[in-house]
């Protein structure tokens, strides 16, 4: 059997929530919320991407959104490292999902410096009624970051952290990537034979730092199985969609709630698992097989802007994938379906510079 050596994207949120999030609402001066994370790498920081829900909007009142270093008590320290300040309207901040603001001047973050993205409320009128609500993460159904990182705000004067999630929504941004996991869920229906689209998953490319090759030995998919008699087929596809992997399943093969997108790892066949080239283009995807629905199954919606490149460094690829039939694909560059493929038998050199996903033979992001 292949050695299981890494997953891809490691980070990749798996929502089981459309719309619950968890929330900080800003009602005074001075009140904020920040994400404290790690710079993976050494990066030129220009911007910062802040999910907002909802805010009283309206001319006199200001936020100020940016970088600040952390204090002893693992806060935000007040030292802001690059800002800039925003008019709480709709025009500067947009509801219901994450919008990148462009900073008054770039910060330099060095690999391991901790740092707060952070969203302040600044001057004008702040109250209960009058305020600023972000959106900070969205209820992961399978794992947690029960450790880092974590969130830190005051709200009406009263600091706090809680770390019950790391699949934070607030990031950051340089010229060639996103730092963090900026993301909106977003629901897919159930699928069947007669759907369109009736076949869905990813369009993927590897880095090509990470060796000479590779093998997919299974995709771990978040799905719920809504009929025991629904069938799909998994495959893998080269660019010229030619079918290198399949795996066939019936609904009632797998146990789980069928209204719970639970993990589920499926696997190719050992025997033949096909060598892959870092760099190259490939798709895998789930098919509805017979006219019986199957699957409640999700995907994130990500800033089209380099939002991807959270997931995958800023040389891997991986977005949504979708078509009916043996049509042509349809590729989405700002939306991932929700699945990792479970990589094995990687071979050639490791380790790759300029932001590329393997460490140390694991995946990270």
């Amino acid at each position: 059997m292949a050695l299981l050596d890494v997953v891809y994207p490691a980070r990749l949120p798996i929502t089981n929530s459309v719309n619950t999030a968890a929330q900080t609402t800003l009602q005074a001066i001075g009140d904020y919320v920040a994400v404290i994370r790690q710079a993976e790498e050494a990066a030129t920081i220009t911007g910062v991407s802040i999910h907002v829900d909802t805010h009283s909007g309206g001319t006199g009142s200001f936020v100020r959104v940016g970088l600040q270093s952390v204090g002893s008590n693992g806060h935000p320290s007040g030292t802001w490292l690059g800002f800039v300040d925003k008019e709480r309207t709709n025009a500067n901040f947009p509801l219901f999902g994450p919008t990148t603001h462009t900073l008054g001047s770039s910060v330099s973050l060095t690999r391991g410096q901790l740092y707060a993205i952070v969203a302040e409320a600044l001057s004008g009128t702040w109250s209960s009624g009058t305020n600023f609500r972000t959106n900070d993460n969205y209820y992961v159904s399978v794992e947690n970051d029960l450790a880092f990182p974590y969130l830190a705000n005051k709200v009406a004067g009263v600091t706090a952290k809680s770390n019950g999630s790391g699949a934070y929504t607030h990031a950051c941004v340089s010229s060639t990537r996103m730092y963090g996991t900026p993301h909106n869920p977003q629901h897919i229906t159930s699928i069947s034979s007669a759907s369109t689209p009736n076949e869905i998953g990813n369009y993927f490319r590897l880095p090509t730092g990470i060796g000479t090759s590779y093998a997919v030995r299974g995709v771990r998919l978040f799905i719920a199985m809504t009929d025991s008699a629904g069938t799909f087929d998994i495959t893998l596809y080269n660019s010229a969609s030619t079918a290198l992997q399949q795996v066939s399943f019936t609904c009632s093969n797998v146990v789980g709630s069928a209204t719970t997108i639970y993990q589920r790892d499926f696997y190719f066949d050992e025997a033949s698992l096909t060598a892959l080239t870092p760099g190259s283009y490939y798709r895998v995807a789930i098919k509805a097989t017979n006219a019986t629905a199957i699957g409640g199954m999700g995907s994130i919606v990500v800033p089209t802007s380099l939002g991807m490149t959270a997931y995958t460094g800023a040389d891997g690829t991986f977005v949504y994938t979708s078509r009916t039939g043996t049509g042509a694909w349809t590729d989405v560059s700002g939306q991932i379906h929700l699945m990792r493929l479970l990589i094995s038998d990687v071979t050639g050199s490791a380790g790759v510079s300029g932001g590329g996903p393997l460490v140390g033979g694991r995946l990270v992001n």
